[in-house]
């Protein structure tokens, strides 16, 4: 209320502690509490690298749809977010069959849990770091290294998505690129594709270097 300007987005996932036949639908519920409070966009989940494994893609899309999008009292999109560990080979299916059960997006893509592809990419000052983090707290690893695994997902779905960035707006499907952004080049490299870029460790990095003058320096 206090930034009518600023959207809100939720991000959604099964909770691992829910017995399997629940976790759709408890899911499912919490969208339609977001709705409820205020959300503009709510992101499907479909990769938190803390939930032990997730529901098969088209069962969860098929109960999202009818019990969400088929239901919801007013429009506001929904996006679906899927895993650093995608293999290319799948884009398709998961392009089509979001589009299919009237999603909206596609954001590319969350953290990895492949430790041992990201450990060749850490600092080694920082190894000891890292293998706590792996050993105790799992979760996902992100970071610049992921930007060649995201822009290989970016261009593979693109193949698959019709010209739908434009026209109805509740029938608009967009592609949203968030993995591995660092410099204002990367943004000008694939705005073409993409519709929006999400900043997450690039901005964090940017504010230690630059303080409050982070989001200027990236821009």
């Amino acid at each position: 209320e206090k930034y009518p300007d600023f959207p809100i987005i939720a991000s959604i996932a099964e909770n691992p502690d829910d017995p399997e036949r629940e976790r759709i639908p408890n899911m499912i519920k919490l969208m339609h509490l977001a709705l409820e409070y205020g959300t503009d966009v709510i992101e499907w989940n479909y990769s938190c690298p803390n939930v032990d494994y997730h529901t098969e893609h088209k069962k969860s899309l098929s109960m999202i749809k009818s019990e969400f999008l088929d239901e919801r009292e007013k429009f506001i999109p929904v996006t679906e977010k899927i895993s650093g560990d995608t293999r290319t080979e799948d884009m398709k299916m998961i392009t089509e069959e979001s589009i299919k059960f009237g999603l909206n997006g596609l954001v590319i893509m969350n953290t990895s849990g492949n430790y041992k592809a990201a450990v060749k990419h850490i600092d080694p000052k920082d190894e000891s770091l890292f293998y706590y983090f792996a050993e105790n707290f799992r979760g996902g690893i992100s970071g610049r290294y992921l930007m060649d695994k995201a822009r290989e997902l970016l261009m593979e779905s693109e193949k698959y998505v019709p010209n739908l960035k434009t026209g109805i707006y509740e029938e608009q499907f967009h592609l949203i690129m968030n993995s591995g952004i660092r410099y204002p080049s990367d943004i000008k490299e694939l705005e073409e594709t993409a519709s929006l870029f999400q900043i997450n460790s690039g901005l964090i990095e940017s504010f230690i270097k630059n303080g409050n003058f982070g989001y200027e320096k990236m821009y």
